[in-house]
């Protein structure tokens, strides 16, 4: 099956993108420490790209290390 990036990976990146920004933009408003806010987008990316990976992976049931959730191969 050819790798296709679907509409919902698109939307995933944009939201992660708007966090970013919303970070920033929290960083400037209540002078959070420039570490305070790296560190926040470092973990706010990681978890939402793993749940965007989970989500990706159980849609196309290709888990590393599964073939598919159902059993079949």
């Amino acid at each position: 099956m050819p790798m296709k990036r679907p509409r919902r990976m698109m939307l995933l990146l944009s939201v992660v993108s708007a966090l970013a920004s919303a970070l920033f933009i929290m960083h400037a408003v209540l002078s959070l420490p420039a570490w305070m806010t790296i560190c926040g987008m470092l973990v706010v990316s990681i978890v939402v790209g793993a749940l965007g990976y989970a989500i990706w992976a159980y849609h196309y049931g290709d888990l590393v290390g599964v073939a598919s959730f159902d059993g079949s191969e």
